[in-house]
């Protein structure tokens, strides 16, 4: 299950930022991850905005129906925002939901193409609650619920607790 989360947490990072002639390890050779809960959302959303660096971005995988889904904050055009792309399986499946749900709370978005990869992108609004709402009303997960972000541009290693 694992391996299948990040082989599609890559196929995503690679479509939507453009390497498709460079390996992984090369066009990402700082990628990183961490296991965090719902309440590091709002600081991960932080960390972007502060990164203030074009392509710099945290994408959560969580475990869902023998699956995975992602949603990611990003900088892009000198500003942050929440994307769900349009890849994996399960991403794509839902498009429609999320569509629905941000429409049902009157958040923005707008549809993006980049690198051939399609995705709904919301830059308006507290990106931090709507990420958490989604991901708890949409998805059901609990406050105490683990699960994966991968990054990279973005200083997270800070709050990595270091062993004694």
């Amino acid at each position: 299950m694992l391996l299948k989360k990040v082989s599609i947490l890559l196929f995503t990072l690679i479509s939507l930022f453009g390497c498709k002639e460079v390996s992984v390890e090369d066009k990402y050779p700082n990628l990183k991850d961490l296991t965090v809960n719902l309440d590091t959302i709002p600081t991960i959303l932080e960390e972007v905005v502060n990164s203030n660096k074009e392509g710099a971005f945290a994408s959560f995988a969580i475990e869902h129906k023998d699956d995975s889904i992602n949603i990611q904050f990003s900088f892009e055009d000198g500003q942050a925002g929440l994307d769900w792309v349009l890849l994996g399986k399960l991403n794509i499946q839902d498009k429609q939901k999320y569509e629905e749900y941000l429409n049902s709370q009157n958040i923005k978005f707008i549809r993006k193409k980049l690198n051939d990869v399609s995705y709904l992108r919301t830059s308006d609004g507290d990106l931090a609650q709507i990420c958490r709402k989604v991901l708890v009303e949409l998805y059901g997960l609990k406050n105490d619920d683990m699960f994966d972000v991968y990054y990279q541009g973005v200083d997270l290693e800070k709050y990595v607790q270091q062993g004694n």
